[in-house]
């Protein structure tokens, strides 16, 4: 297993801590070998990517360690996505709050409120909205946010969209409205 210079016991040390969200395990290995911020997984998914699945506390330490919150995987997607994917209230505000940029979208356009209208909630929609994201963002399939609340059925979130002024007739690239 390639290492980048840092011990192999280490780098498993660091990941099963990343795994369990166990913030005092993570800043301890990065502080004594700050180059595991730089190991990636498969899609090249740092250990913010992995910890905004979910564990709030360790998107809440990451970032103070070192972690760049905004850097994308493969495909383009960031921490702040997968948090808003998976409908993860507490990490989409403790990326938020590390400075994550609201208007990133990955390699095929879909952005944070595409994700969290899939299934996530109204108050996290409305969050997203309150800090910058545009309601009436397009993919590449030119599917809005709320043709995305529709498709997955997530009346709260296609209600929170509409309150936001998402366009209710708003027509993808093959003609279908929300």
């Amino acid at each position: 297993m390639e290492t980048g210079g840092v011990d192999e016991d280490a780098v498993a040390t660091f990941w099963a801590a990343v795994d369990d969200g166990d913030a005092a395990a993570v800043t301890a290995a990065v502080t004594a070998a700050p180059r595991l911020l730089t190991r990636t997984r498969e899609w090249g998914f740092s250990a913010l990517h992995v910890s905004a699945a979910g564990a709030t506390a360790t998107v809440d330490a990451l970032p103070r360690a070192g972690a760049a919150v905004g850097a994308p995987s493969v495909d383009g997607t960031t921490p702040l996505h997968l948090a808003a994917l998976y409908g993860h209230r507490g990490a989409v505000g403790a990326c938020l709050d590390a400075g994550a940029a609201v208007g990133a979208a990955d390699a095929c356009g879909i952005t944070l409120l595409h994700l969290e209208a899939r299934g996530g909630d109204a108050p996290t929609v409305a969050a997203l909205v309150n800090a910058g994201v545009v309601v009436g963002g397009t993919d590449a399939d030119g599917e809005t946010p709320l043709h995305s609340a529709a498709r997955y059925g997530n009346g709260a979130t296609a209600r929170a969209l509409v309150a936001a002024r998402a366009t209710v007739g708003a027509m993808d690239n093959g003609g279908a409205t929300p």
